[in-house]
């Protein structure tokens, strides 16, 4: 054993030993080849020139996999919400084309997302574009780009997606395309170990080195202006966001958080574009003391309802999120009827005598207006206070801290069958609203004010998109998805509605 350990020591110290890196992509024509060669390639011989490189292509779908099981050191062309734990530099590798939806206008015309729900759809095995269209049974997974490019020509399938550097000259002028997904940066991930944080670091020194040198115009080209990278600033304003959607499968000792899934993928489809900002995530456990930030120029909340209280000291964004109303759980059956009016309730219970219920009550937060009222009725001697975020509420009403509980139904379907098995009761609220819109809430500043316009111009353009409306619905029980459906329609769409 020490013989082994003195030679891999030798090995480490010795001039003719080099580190590898293993490096997963898929394949993409000028970009990644078998050969080593393309323009991401070639980007990380420069940027890693003392290390030995192995480049191993793969579907999408294979490196993914095998990156999550560390079998890969580096996956090139991700977007942040593909991994789920993973360490991303601050500097983005390209700023991908639009997703786009390929047909014949001569067989039909697609002027809406709706529109798909009716066509046979196709794509290359491994992409999730299934999340930026509406639910359909007619997909078809390929593994060969030419194969679906001519299977659409052929009119074997209604529409294929893909991105339009990959459609062959021979198809130019034959069809047509509708944009399923705007432009969004696509990144480089890295191991979360010491290892990877030594090559996300490298990869940001060198990825500024080669901009200054005119290395990385001359590397990409003519698509240099179309990557965003000259304008790029890595000396970003950091601002700080609170929330309390915190993963908790988070890594101790981390430095990076990781937000809840649904959550996550939202912010990234509005946040990646916003290259001028550093986000710090942060975890807030009672938001009763968030009136303590105030006067900070570069603090934010995310997922905050309005309130009159809240709005004379904070700065609100456009809505981004919408969850369906609270409702009323319980492990003990509670009533016959479908819906609880909480004053009269709790009334009730007082004038019967013996044991009181408990009622938890989440520090600082804000139930909606008409929840609110309700509960300034509610004698403190019925309320529990509780942490912040649903997973340890929910964990404290299952082990009998308190035995009832006001949450969204869709934190409820999420975190409740990872708690308990024993069966949940639900009840609606009289007078609680429908639904609640999540904002972006940040203390009154210049810097804050900014970032608000620049969110709401990039919300702005995501929301039109499937991708926004599926992010969300991914949350929602499947019963409850007419319901969320329409609301989300009412409120972010209009005319433009998804069904």
């Amino acid at each position: 054993m020490k013989l082994i350990t003195a030679l891999l020591f030798f090995m480490l110290i010795s001039p003719g030993y080099t580190e590898q890196i293993s490096i997963g992509a898929d394949e993409w024509q000028g970009y990644t080849h078998n050969d080593g060669s393309g323009i991401y390639f070639e980007l990380l011989k420069k940027i890693y020139p003392d290390y030995q490189l192995d480049f191993k292509l793969d579907s999408f779908n294979r490196t993914l996999k095998k990156f999550n099981q560390k079998k890969l050191d580096i996956i090139i062309g991700v977007y942040k919400e593909d991994l789920a734990r993973a360490l991303f530099p601050n500097w983005y590798l390209d700023t991908e084309y639009p997703i786009m939806a390929f047909y014949n206008p001569k067989s039909l015309t697609i002027n809406h997302l709706n529109d798909f729900k009716q066509l046979s759809i196709s794509w290359l095995r491994g992409y999730s574009f299934q999340r930026y269209l509406p639910q359909s049974e007619n997909t078809y997974l390929i593994d060969d780009i030419n194969l679906g490019f001519k299977m659409l020509a052929n009119q074997r399938i209604d529409t294929f997606i893909d991105y339009s550097y990959n459609l062959p000259e021979q198809y130019q002028d034959q069809f047509s395309s509708f944009e399923v997904l705007p432009s969004r940066r696509i990144y480089i991930a890295f191991q979360r170990n010491r290892h990877g944080k030594k090559l996300a670091l490298q990869f940001d020194q060198k990825m500024a080195q080669l901009r200054q040198s005119g290395e990385l115009e001359k590397l990409f080209s003519d698509d240099y202006q179309r990557t965003g990278l000259a304008d790029f600033n890595p000396d970003k304003k950091e601002i700080i966001i609170y929330t309390d959607e915190v993963n908790v499968l988070k890594e101790p000792h981390s430095e990076q958080l990781m937000l809840e899934p649904s959550l996550n993928r939202i912010l990234n489809l509005t946040l990646d574009s916003l290259d001028n900002y550093h986000f710090t995530y942060k975890v807030m456990h009672d938001f009763s003391k968030i009136y303590q930030y105030k006067q900070r120029n570069n603090v934010c909340f995310i997922d905050m309802l309005k309130t009159r209280q809240r709005q004379a000291h904070f700065a609100f964004s456009e809505p981004f999120s919408l969850y369906l109303g609270q409702h009323l759980y319980s492990k003990i059956l509670l009533s016959d009827k479908e819906a609880i009016n909480l004053p009269q309730f709790f009334a009730k219970q007082a004038s019967r005598g013996g044991k009181q219920l408990r009622l938890a009550k989440i520090s600082g937060r804000s139930y909606g207006k008409g929840l609110d009222q309700q509960l300034s009725q509610i004698d403190q001697t019925h309320r529990y206070p509780t942490p912040v975020d649903a997973k340890t509420a929910l964990k404290q009403l299952n082990n009998g801290r308190f035995e009832l509980l006001i949450e969204y139904p869709s934190e409820v379907d999420f975190y409740w069958p990872q708690i308990s098995k024993e069966e949940i009761y639900s009840y609606a609220i009289e007078g609680a609203d429908s639904y609640l819109l999540g904002h972006m809430m940040c203390a009154k500043s210049a810097k804050t004010a900014q970032l608000i316009d620049d969110f709401n111009f990039s919300l702005k353009k995501r929301i039109p998109t499937q991708a926004f409306y599926q992010m969300q619905l991914q949350g929602v029980a499947k019963n409850n998805q007419n319901e969320f459906t329409r609301y989300f329609n009412q409120v972010f769409l209009n005319n433009h509605q998804v069904q």
